[in-house]
């Protein structure tokens, strides 16, 4: 069974597309063993009634200390594949990434592995001004100890160093990929387009705060 594990807070019509790519994935690639999870860091907006129109989702809200870390960590624990799929909420997936690193009859093909994503950039008024490739990947496959908040990984690699720690508000991702690499699991990020990410920018004030 693969888990997809969907982490959000106040993603609106984000969400609504990230669900929407996750089941067609899921259809495309007629899939037979799978869950999808969505873990929600206590959102105000609607986020939990657009998740409760997809009927197959099992929804956890989280109402105390919230971060990414912790949604994570409770999205992998209450899974039950063998491997987990972690998507932001902001994230809508491609369908054509999934058979070229995992199947039903194999499993996940790779301990830990991630792909391309470009990043759509919207401002205040929510207009798209701006698309790019997130990583300037001149090669087929390259091995990263950084990870970022979309990747698969079997569950046992992921418990092997019990997930995330829940203290990191930030760079939680990167502290679990070098506490993998130490291990020699590094990330393998292929050049194929995985996701495309709606956001602002990275160094916008309101995300930095």
């Amino acid at each position: 069974m693969i888990s997809f594990i969907i982490i959000g807070k106040n993603e609106g019509w984000k969400l609504s597309k990230c669900f929407k790519s996750v089941f067609e994935t899921i259809e495309c690639n007629k899939l037979t063993k799978y869950e999808v999870i969505y873990v929600d860091s206590n959102s105000t907006d609607d986020s939990i009634e657009r998740a409760k129109r997809f009927r197959e989702i099992k929804i956890f809200q989280l109402t105390g200390e919230c971060n990414a870390a912790i949604g994570r960590n409770i999205g992998a624990r209450e899974s039950n594949g063998k491997t987990l799929f972690f998507i932001d909420g902001d994230m809508e997936i491609m369908p054509d990434f999934l058979p070229l690193v995992y199947s039903e009859e194999v499993g996940l093909k790779y301990e830990f592995v991630s792909g391309q994503f470009v990043n759509y950039y919207f401002n205040d008024e929510g207009r798209l001004f701006k698309e790019e490739n997130y990583f300037n990947l001149k090669k087929e496959n390259t091995y990263m100890a950084t990870t970022g908040g979309l990747f698969l990984i079997k569950k046992e690699l992921w418990d092997s160093v019990n997930g995330m720690r829940n203290k990191y508000r930030i760079s939680e991702d990167l502290d679990i990929g070098l506490r993998l690499a130490k291990k020699g699991f590094k990330l393998l990020r292929r050049k194929d387009l995985l996701a495309k990410h709606h956001t602002i920018q990275y160094f916008d004030g309101k995300r930095i705060w």
